[in-house]
């Protein structure tokens, strides 16, 4: 996956907690399912809705940079209402 989805600020720093509804019918970006290899998220939505729509964000790949020079690209799959705006799921 590449990247294809830009935050307003090119680094944030904020919590990821493991998101576990990528397969729940109830997802945003439903009727998309998260990649084989299980990288996919919930970003809040403050985030989903760069454009006007609810799903704008949807299918979208993101990098996550962690630890000490370790990186993932994961696929927005939904919308995480509660978590704060650095935070993602």
């Amino acid at each position: 996956m590449t990247t294809d989805l830009t935050l307003p600020s090119d680094k944030m720093t904020g919590k990821c907690t493991f998101y576990t509804f990528w397969n729940s019918p109830a997802v945003s970006c439903n009727p998309m399912k998260c990649p084989d290899d299980g990288f996919c998220a919930a970003i809040p939505l403050k985030y989903m809705q760069p454009a006007g729509s609810s799903k704008a964000s949807c299918g979208k790949c993101v990098k996550i940079v962690y630890g000490k020079k370790k990186a993932a690209v994961v696929r927005v799959m939904d919308t995480c209402p509660e978590c704060p705006d650095v935070n993602i799921d």
